[in-house]
């Protein structure tokens, strides 16, 4: 807000507007902020421009809280009407069976690597590339995995249950680990990851119980899981846009314990290279984008 809003001043101030005796509040007017709008617009990507609008009717509200700013989200609506993103995906767009198998492939050669630590990582790559074929999670969250807590074990299988405080959209997350994985998982838990913490037993942290331990022992962060997925991509891709597959070609209803096969819309099974973790929206497609998603290419 406080970056949205200084530009708002700075923009009052290039042009002599930005008088020090008027109230905060007096300087909104539609007119400045439609020739505002324009200005943003000739610099900035739309979003951007949505953005700013939007900190700007934040930040008068809370200055002058007895008016009502609602008519300014009016010039943000417009610009959604138009909106296009600044980095198209769809010509970036890679089939969900490459990420599987990059995933898979990791884990089966993890025991040809030359010391203990390259096996231990190159397992635990291949496992999480595996899981985010798989299930539609975001960065923050997969990274949160905690045993115990958001990954819990109930009888031969594992869930994953986060609650709607840790969810951006607030709607809880309770889905079972893939099937095809659980071995997988078993095998990372009592060898790899064991293994990572034994040999790091003495730094800080090492004896979390987050499901992605790093190489130094303490838990993974978001941009730790975003770099190594940058490092292991097979083609140009730069971060897990995968949600977009989900959204268009995997309803939530037809989702199973196993991993998604070639039954699926192949064109529509994504991950898409982007240099913004959680770049895209959990926003569930409608029937139109689903059945729009064959035509693609």
């Amino acid at each position: 807000m406080v970056k949205g809003y200084g530009r708002w001043l700075a923009w009052l101030d290039a042009r002599g507007l930005l008088d020090a005796q008027v109230a905060p509040g007096d300087r909104i007017t539609p007119d400045r902020v439609r020739a505002y709008v324009g200005h943003l617009e000739a610099e900035n990507a739309s979003g951007t421009v949505i953005a700013r609008i939007i900190e700007l009717r934040v930040t008068a509200a809370i200055m002058d809280p007895g008016r009502d700013w609602s008519w300014i989200y009016r010039f943000a609506s417009s610009m959604r009407v138009r909106h296009k993103p600044a980095r198209p995906k769809r010509h970036r767009l890679v089939h969900i069976e490459r990420l599987l198998n990059l995933g898979l492939d990791l884990m089966e050669k993890a025991n040809n690597e030359t010391t203990t630590l390259r096996r231990y990582k190159t397992y635990r790559d291949g496992l999480m590339i595996g899981l985010l074929a798989s299930r539609q999670l975001r960065l923050r969250n997969l990274a949160g995995l905690t045993l115990g807590r958001t990954l819990v074990q109930r009888g031969d299988g594992w869930w994953i249950q986060i609650p709607a405080t840790e969810i951006k959209t607030k709607d809880p997350i309770e889905e079972p680990w893939p099937e095809m994985l659980v071995p997988r998982l078993q095998t990372y838990l009592a060898d790899h990851r064991s293994g990572i913490a034994a040999l790091r037993g003495t730094r800080k942290g090492a004896s979390s119980d987050a499901l992605w331990l790093s190489m130094y022992g303490p838990p993974m962060t978001d941009n730790g899981i975003y770099d190594l997925l940058s490092r292991a991509r097979a083609t140009d891709w730069a971060s897990p846009l995968i949600r977009t597959y989900f959204e268009i070609a995997l309803p939530q209803a037809s989702r199973s314990t196993t991993l998604p096969t070639l039954v699926l819309p192949p064109v529509c099974s994504v991950i898409a290279p982007d240099r913004r973790p959680n770049a895209i929206t959990t926003k569930r497609a409608g029937s139109k984008r689903a059945a729009s998603c064959k035509t693609i290419f």
